[in-house]
């Protein structure tokens, strides 16, 4: 029974050590969506920008055209980011429910085999008391 107490226990570490990965991933997840906000304002202050100032053609379009290229790079990047953290995700998470089935597997094995030498110690109480009632009982 103590193998099975070892065996929860050791689901149980691995299924707080899955949690914890969940969690960092959420956060590394909530930070990139931050970035692709953050990138998807800075490209639409500098539309904003270019829409108000049409006439201002020449070399800062230009650089604006460059900048808005790498941040669209960027943004893809942190989508693609984001995807992989997805991935990860639901990797974790499909870990995370295996491991639950398997600690509750186990748990219900180990009532199980509780159960059984309850069982069996009532029987072998119930023997003792049935030979006690016979012994004590007078001859005729």
């Amino acid at each position: 029974m103590q193998k099975w107490t070892a065996v929860i226990a050791k689901i149980a570490n691995a299924q707080s050590e899955l949690l914890l990965e969940i969690r960092s991933s959420e956060e590394k997840r909530a930070a990139v969506h931050g970035s692709l906000k953050s990138l998807q304002e800075a490209i639409d202050a500098i539309d904003d920008e270019r829409a108000l100032q049409k006439e201002y053609v020449g070399y800062s379009l230009k650089v604006s055209r460059d900048f808005l290229a790498r941040l669209s790079v960027l943004k893809q990047q942190c989508y693609d980011d984001l995807n992989v953290i997805e991935d990860d995700l639901t990797g974790l998470t499909v870990k995370l429910n295996n491991l639950m089935k398997e600690k509750k597997k186990y748990e219900k094995l180990v009532e199980s085999i509780e159960l059984s030498e309850r069982a069996k110690l009532r029987r072998q109480e119930d023997a003792e008391l049935d030979d006690r009632i016979i012994m004590a009982r007078p001859l005729r």
